[in-house]
Order: C-alpha cells, then sequence, then structure tokens
C-alpha cells in the first residue's frame, strides 16, 4: 500500500569504509512523479542528513544505508539494552568511550569494546573465537541478527563486530554509526527517526523528518529482478563487470517506467552504459538500485517487510523490503530471485551474447544464488597455474621418461622428490616426481601474488568450511596454504618461490620436447557447475571457453578458466571425480611435439602416445597426450592465443561438435574420457573418493 505521506526526497547511500567508495542516488517528488538522479558522492557524513533535510523543503525524507543499523538481541541482553535508539547516542562516551576503537589483541575485546581485529597478518592471529570469548557469548549465531541470519537464499553475514575479510561489515558500521547517525540524532536542529525501531513508515514518515532505514542491495536485486551472467574477461563478478551491469539497463528502465518513475537524462545514461568502466561502478550501481528498491517500497509495490518480533523491531533493526521467513515462505517469493547464468534449469537466456561456434550466441549460465552475500569480498591475486606434483612408484623410471626423453630441466632431488622444470622458467619446481606406492597426484598449485593472500584465502576457506592445512613448501618454494575445493580437488597456494637460472637461450642444453614452461591443469569433476561457480565467483578466474549441452537447458560440459593471459590455468571437464586429468606443458612449436613423438617411438616408447598429434579446436593448440610408466598423462601444448583484452567474450562449443576436442586428427580414444588420475587427500594418506559425472561421460559423436 502507498504512504499517506510521500516521502518528498528519497534517497539510498552505498557505503563502504572508505570514503571514496559512497555514493547516493537519490529521486525527488515533483508533481505526485518522482524523479531519480545520477549518483553523487556522498561528502562529509556528518553533514548529510541536514543537507538532505534543507533540500526537502517542509517534506518528510527517507533515506536508505546499506550498513547495519541495530545490535544482536543477545549482545542487547548480556548489556541490559531495551532499545538501540536510545542507546546508539550513547556510544562514544563516558562508559561507551572506547566502543569504536577496533581491539588489536584478544584480551582487549569487551562488550564496551567489541569491535575486532584491526589487523591480522598470521594465521590464527585473529579468530572469531577470540570475538565470542571476549563479549562472552558462546557461538557466532548470537553475534548475529536475525536479519543476518543464513535463508531466503543467502548465506549468514557476518557479524557486525568482525572488521577484517571479504564479509566484514563492521568497518562500515562503526563510519556510518559514529559519523552519520549519532551527529544526526544528538543535533537540536533536525527531527530523525530510525525505522523500525520508532514505529512503522506510515507513523514514521511526517512533514520535517528525516527517516532512516537499513537497506541491502542484493535484497533489492531480487525484487526489480537484477541478473547476473558470470565474470567475464577479469571480472571478479557480474555486478563488477560494467558489462552485466549493462545488460541489466533494460530491466531497470522498464521497471521504473512501469512504476511511473521520471530517471532524469544523465541517470539514464549511466545505466545504459552500465555506470562505466570505472572501479566505481559497482558503486554507482548499488546506490542506484537501493534508491529503486526503496522507491519500490514507497510507492507500494512492495512490503516495506516490518517485523512483528519485538526485540527485532526495538533492539536488531531490519532491512527495508525484507520478508520474515514465514512471510516469505507463505508468499512465493522464494522464486523472485535475480537469476545468475551457467547452464541448468531455470537457467535464462537474456544475458549478454557470448560467441557460440553453432551460430547462437550465448553465454554459460548459472542458477545459484549461494555466494550472492559474497559477491565484494576482497580480491585474492591467483597469477597462474604454479606446479604439479604426480605420485610415481619408481623415481629413476620416472626420470628417464620425463628428463632424458622427454627433456624437462632437472633441478634438484632429495630421498623421495626429483624436481623438474621448463626451459624458460624462473622457479625451481613447476613439476614434482614424488615416490609413493601407488601412482596418481598429490595436488595441483597456483602462485599468487603476495603472502598477505595466503592468510586471505585462509579466512575465506575456513568460512565456506573447507578443510585446510599449512605446508612449508619443501625445495621448491616458500610457506604454502593447501584446501580441497569444492569437488575435493587437493590445491596448494603459495607465493615466495626458490629461484633457478632460467634455460630459454641454453640452446645446445636442450633435448627431446623441449619443455618451456607449465601451463594448465585439466581436471575431471562430476558436477562442472559447481566447479565452475567457485573458481569464477571466489577465486577470481575468467571464462575463456566452454562446452555445453544441446538440451532444452543447456548444462555445462566443461570450461576453460584461466587467470593469466592465455586460454586457461585451469579446465574442468564433466567425468568421474575429483581426478586429474592431464597437467599440461607449452613447447615452443609443432615441431617439437612431432619430436616428441620420434622420441618416444625411438626409445621403444610409442605405446605411450595416447593421443595425438592433432589440434584442438578448444584453445586452437596442437597437442599431443602421453602417458607416463606409472600412466599419469601429461599435454605437450602449443599454438594457443591470447586472452588479455577486457572485451573478450568466452567462446561457446556445443558438445556434439566433434571440432570442439579435436579440430583436426584421430579422436579421442575411450581411455582419454575414462582413465584418470587419482589425487591424494589433505593427509597425504589414501585418495579422495569419487562420484560419477552429472552428466554423460562422452559425447554421441565418439562410439
Amino acid at each position: 500500500m502507498t504512504l499517506p505521506n510521500l516521502p518528498v526526497l528519497v534517497a539510498h547511500a552505498d557505503w563502504g569504509s572508505s570514503p571514496g567508495k559512497r555514493w547516493m542516488a537519490r529521486a525527488v517528488l515533483r508533481e505526485d512523479r518522482f524523479t531519480a538522479f545520477a549518483p553523487e558522492p556522498v561528502g562529509d557524513p556528518a553533514r548529510l542528513l541536514a543537507r538532505l533535510r534543507a533540500a526537502s523543503g517542509d517534506g518528510p525524507v527517507l533515506v536508505g544505508f546499506d550498513f547495519p543499523i541495530g545490535v544482536p538481541a543477545a549482545y542487547a541482553r548480556k548489556l541490559g539494552i531495551a532499545n538501540f535508539r536510545s542507546f546508539l547516542p550513547r556510544l562514544g562516551a563516558e562508559e561507551w568511550s572506547e566502543f569504536y576503537d577496533v581491539a588489536t589483541r584478544p584480551e582487549e575485546v569487551s562488550p564496551h569494546r567489541p569491535f575486532y581485529p584491526r589487523n591480522a597478518t598470521r594465521k590464527g592471529e585473529a579468530t572469531f573465537e577470540h570475538l565470542l570469548r571476549g563479549i562472552g557469548v558462546s557461538s557466532r549465531d548470537d553475534l548475529l541478527r536475525r536479519c543476518d541470519k543464513a535463508g531466503q537464499g543467502r548465506r549468514a553475514a557476518s557479524p557486525i563486530f568482525w572488521t577484517i575479510g571479504g564479509q566484514q561489515v563492521g568497518k562500515a558500521t562503526i563510519s556510518g554509526w559514529r559519523d552519520v547517525l549519532v551527529p544526526a540524532l544528538t543535533s537540536d536542529d533536525l527531527d530523525v527517526a530510525l525505522w523500525p525501531f520508532e514505529g512503522s513508515l506510515e507513523e514514521l514518515m511526517r512533514p520535517g523528518r528525516v527517516v532512516v532505514v537499513e537497506t541491502y542491495p542484493p535484497e533489492f536485486y531480487r525484487h526489480l529482478g537484477v541478473a547476473f551472467s558470470p565474470a567475464t574477461a577479469g571480472a571478479r563478478s557480474g555486478k563488477r563487470d560494467y558489462r552485466d551491469r549493462a545488460a541489466n539497463a533494460g530491466r531497470l528502465l522498464s521497471w521504473a517506467e512501469r512504476i511511473g518513475i521520471n530517471v532524469q537524462p544523465e541517470m539514464r545514461a549511466l545505466i545504459e552504459a552500465g555506470f562505466g568502466i570505472s572501479p566505481d561502478g559497482e558503486d554507482l550501481f548499488d546506490a542506484t538500485v537501493g534508491l529503486f528498491g526503496m522507491l519500490n517500497v514507497v510507492l507500494g509495490h512492495r512490503p516495506s517487510g516490518e517485523p512483528a518480533e519485538d526485540d527485532v523491531r526495538k533492539i536488531e533493526g531490519w532491512m527495508l523490503g525484507k520478508l520474515s521467513d514465514a512471510t516469505y515462505a507463505a508468499s512465493g517469493d522464494a522464486g523472485n530471485h535475480p537469476r545468475l547464468l551457467v547452464g541448468g534449469a531455470g537457467a535464462v537466456r537474456d544475458a549478454e551474447p557470448g560467441i557460440n561456434r553453432g551460430g547462437k550466441r550465448t553465454l554459460p549460465r548459472e542458477e545459484s544464488r549461494a555466494r550472492e552475500a559474497r559477491l565484494m569480498h576482497e580480491d585474492v591475486d591467483v597469477l597462474r597455474a604454479g606446479h604439479l606434483e604426480y605420485l610415481v612408484t619408481d623415481l629413476e623410471r620416472a626420470r628417464e621418461f620425463y628428463v632424458d626423453l622427454l627433456g624437462f630441466v632437472e633441478s634438484g632431488r632429495d630421498r623421495d622428490c626429483i624436481y623438474l622444470r621448463g626451459l624458460e622458467e624462473r622457479q625451481y619446481a613447476s613439476f614434482i616426481l614424488r615416490r609413493a606406492d601407488l601412482p596418481g597426484a598429490s595436488h595441483i598449485a597456483f602462485r599468487v601474488a603476495d603472502p598477505d593472500s595466503l592468510e586471505l584465502l585462509q579466512r575465506r576457506f575456513e568460512a565456506l568450511d573447507f578443510p585446510t592445512r599449512w605446508t612449508d613448501g619443501g625445495m621448491a618454494h616458500g610457506r604454502a596454504l593447501m584446501a580441497k575445493d569444492p569437488a575435493g580437488l587437493p590445491v596448494e597456494y603459495y607465493h615466495d618461490v626458490r629461484p633457478a637460472e632460467r634455460m630459454l637461450q641454453e640452446f645446445h642444453l636442450y633435448k627431446g620436447a623441449h619443455v618451456m614452461r607449465l601451463d594448465h591443469f585439466n581436471c575431471q569433476v562430476p558436477d562442472v557447475q559447481k566447479e565452475y561457480d567457485f573458481y569464477v565467483r571466489e577465486m577470481g578466474f575468467r571464462c575463456t571457453e566452454y562446452t555445453e549441452s544441446e538440451e532444452a537447458e543447456p548444462r555445462l560440459w566443461a570450461a576453460w578458466l584461466t587467470r593469466k593471459d592465455t586460454v586457461h590455468d585451469l579446465a574442468l571437464m564433466n567425468g568421474r571425480g575429483p581426478r586429474l586429468h592431464h597437467g599440461g606443458f607449452s613447447v615452443p612449436d609443432a615441431l617439437a611435439i612431432l619430436r616428441a613423438c620420434d622420441v618416444l617411438a625411438g626409445a621403444g616408447r610409442g605405446a605411450a602416445i595416447e593421443r595425438g598429434p592433432g589440434r584442438n579446436g578448444l584453445s586452437n593448440a596442437m597437442f599431443v597426450y602421453v602417458r607416463d610408466p606409472d600412466g599419469n598423462r601429461v599435454e605437450l601444448y602449443t599454438g594457443d592465443y591470447l586472452t588479455a583484452d577486457p572485451d573478450a567474450e568466452p567462446i561457446r562449443w556445443s558438445l556434439e561438435d566433434p571440432r570442439r576436442q579435436t579440430f583436426w586428427g584421430h579422436f579421442a580414444p575411450d581411455s582419454w574420457f575414462q582413465e584418470a588420475s587419482l589425487v591424494q587427500d589433505l593427509d597425504g594418506q589414501g585418495f579422495v573418493p569419487t562420484a560419477e559425472g552429472l552428466l554423460r561421460e562422452k559425447p554421441q559423436f565418439v562410439t
């Protein structure tokens, strides 16, 4: 129902802990119709509400902020807080003088100084346990408000008092309360009311008053039909890619026209341009979506969601437009989520097009919203595929195959390992052979840009409930983090490397296939979609090529993902898994591939050539696949292409197109689809159990 007293000005501020990331969009009521204006910098936070009040004349003003407003009920009960509105102005003074001072050490945390930690640079230096113990509550759930808990298609938020990591909201909470709300609430010149603490929107909306509400832009995505395709060309998420923001322009402008919002020309141009390619674009986007979501409520097209529970209305607060769990389930609103793309049931087809070898234009499609709340997490800068470790039953036999025949450079060895590299590589090892009773793969590894990324990864994996452990890196590199990905693949992340001499121009030492460097890993997993979502949305990989089925609702069969500016660092392929299908090593040219075949055949090892030579459709590279004496597979690979351009679109291949796997050459044998290396568990004891792929194992054209 439309508010009886419409606000004459509605504003939404996208709030960040950094002043440069605070943008505000506003709409003004003129002749019974709202006009929406382009986002602008927030400016001085202490004067913000006064400035908006002055710009409104005598009418009511509605202002939304996407920082938390309210405290968890368990925390309030511990301190005897009966009403957040009366409690808030006390913060920062007298017994609460240290409230906003973020604790550096665990022993500094207390109910009167709850924000923690100021920073953390070492594993275990700051944990949620420190926060719980310092405040005196028993579980992380005690530090969540009801609106922050998991449900309605989103995972639980981070506690409002936590101040590090990608999900943290503590820093924005501090600046929002201290710099905006408290100055306004204690001003003699302003009439400010907080919803829902002081009443319903209908009750609070009075002439001359500023009403403040809490918002959550991803909640408004559902209400407005905003949809994102996967990250492309290096973007961390659809929202962070201006093209995906622009793909929503039609939805946003059609919504505005439908409910009678006049969109000012500069605002319209920004929406159509996806708010530009600047990193600020996502902040302007959320400021605008927040404004539109608020107007949706103001004009009666969405309930305010005001909760009935007394402790929520008085202590915890609520997000405007969010329905309670019971109302949400009963209303059928669960189907009104933004549709995120890569194939599967319910996927949409109105995303920005990619290139399709079959003549159609489309992009991969995602259904899952499970990680929507983490779209704005801190960047983890994965550089490239780092190294591969195979388990072999006979070190000397494996050394003869890889060093004497294929031409890898031996960097060194210890009792159980031989460390290899390519001719152009400067790190001590990109390929490790480890003695074991059974063959297989120990792990794959990615190098990250700095040591701090390891700590960030550890906290992120901990939040995702992924098992992890720290390693010392042995002879090859420094301290490293081992983790399982969603499929169970063991993946190591490291930064510091042991240097080695580059041998690129030592032509007199070239042997075999003239192996240059590690290029990529190819892994078989049961659920490619799930792995794709993780590596694109959580780890910042981008898709360069993909294969999907030709069903009524196409499903993702394989994806080529990259961090460096080539076709892939990681390929994900449907099949029994998790298993490592192969490690791909770059060689200088097609002659090197033929030379490798000649060398193997001349040494009586022609049976080691499993597939090729040939040219892949996917990646365009020349290839040959060979199996070592233990059955582990490597690909010798050359001739792919540059993917550095920011507007490069993923190439779609139909699963039934025979050129996708072999542009020319013999089709892959059954062994290429059915056989791969088991991967070792994180504890080094035994292998990770495997499961069948969700899709059929191989295309129909392979007999």
